[in-house]
């Protein structure tokens, strides 16, 4: 990885084509990792790395200007969201294998049902991954990274220390953002203000991450803002899981009424058993719909009202914080 202190006296665009470089090769790096089905981390690793590279491109776009072709943004754009299914099922199969939960029969029974559905899927979202959006990547990869490697070796010394400032101007203009997202959540049920907080403090953290080591008390702010992914992404686990029950609710509603057209249809007195998994999603889906009143609760109790403005402002502080680097290494006094 580049020197944090490096970053921040480099002009805008190199610096910014810099850090993109960063997670490209980290991608790369998780791409080959998944190819071969070393680890079962490596998809996770490889759609963080994509989502890194595109919020980068897309955080630094002005700077970055026509030197990365817009295609090549609509491809990462693509295959980071080509990831979501086969990641988003592993984490809800996870959690249904691994969740202490105290069923009934039929809950048990429909556990076992969604498990085998979400298994199925989980399987299909990799193959997809390993057979479509890892071509792509080998095929677009090479591509963006000789444009931005053009953009860091054509880097001019005309804006010394400009990333920092630029870097700067965003870290408050996003933390300004995460602030209106987090005073409009009032209740467990703002899933849009709760969904817009999560991706504001993704970006707060992408921005952060790469110049966060050269910044007093960056590495402390990481922590914090990794605590708060860790709280508001349970807590958006929680929604998919209650939309993906809703999803199943609805397939062994339809999967009960096909046995029971077919028992019909046949003429047949005794009609077949079919597993009423419908009534055990249901009871299912209320410990979810607990679990998720529970993860708002600290959620609430943490960032919103004075909690949240404190958490804005210490990172608009350290927006502020590097603007006023202006090409100073750490420890140097800043250029006037």
């Amino acid at each position: 990885m580049t020197d944090s202190g490096d970053l921040l006296i480099a002009a805008p665009a190199p610096g910014a084509a810099t850090v993109a470089l960063q997670w490209l090769a980290a991608a790369r790096a998780a791409a080959e990792r998944l190819a071969r089905a070393e680890d079962d981390e490596a998809l996770h690793d490889f759609r963080v790395a994509l989502r890194r590279l595109r919020s980068t491109l897309r955080l630094y776009r002005p700077e970055l200007g026509r030197s990365v072709a817009a295609r090549m943004r609509r491809s990462v754009k693509k295959m980071a969201r080509a990831t979501n299914a086969a990641r988003d099922t592993e984490v809800q199969l996870a959690w249904l294998q691994g969740a202490r939960l105290r069923l009934t029969a039929p809950e048990r029974l429909a556990r076992s049902w969604w498990g085998n559905r979400l298994t199925e899927r989980r399987d299909q979202g990799y193959q997809s991954v390993r057979d479509r959006t890892l071509a792509t990547f080998r095929t677009t990869a090479p591509l963006l990274e000789r444009a931005l490697v053009r953009v860091v070796s054509g880097g001019s010394n005309r804006d010394v220390g400009g990333f920092a400032r630029v870097t700067g101007e965003r870290l408050q203009t996003t933390a300004q953002a995460l602030g209106v997202a987090l005073g409009k959540i009032r209740t467990v049920t703002d899933t849009a203000e709760i969904h817009a907080a999560r991706i504001a403090g993704k970006r707060l953290r992408y921005l952060l991450e790469p110049v966060a080591p050269a910044l007093p008390g960056g590495r402390a702010a990481i922590r914090q803002m990794k605590r708060f992914q860790d709280e508001f992404g349970l807590l958006n686990d929680t929604f998919v899981r209650l939309a993906e029950i809703e999803d199943a609710v609805r397939a062994a509603g339809a999967e009960q009424a096909r046995v029971a057209l077919l028992a019909a249809l046949d003429g047949r007195t005794t009609k077949p058993k079919a597993e009423d998994n419908a009534r055990g999603l249901v009871g299912i889906g209320r410990i979810v719909q607990r679990d998720a009143r529970r993860r708002f609760r600290a959620v609430a109790r943490d960032y919103l009202g004075s909690g949240g403005d404190r958490f804005v402002r210490a990172l608009s502080r350290l927006g502020v914080q590097l603007m006023k680097q202006q090409g100073s290494r750490p420890g140097q006094e800043p250029t006037p």
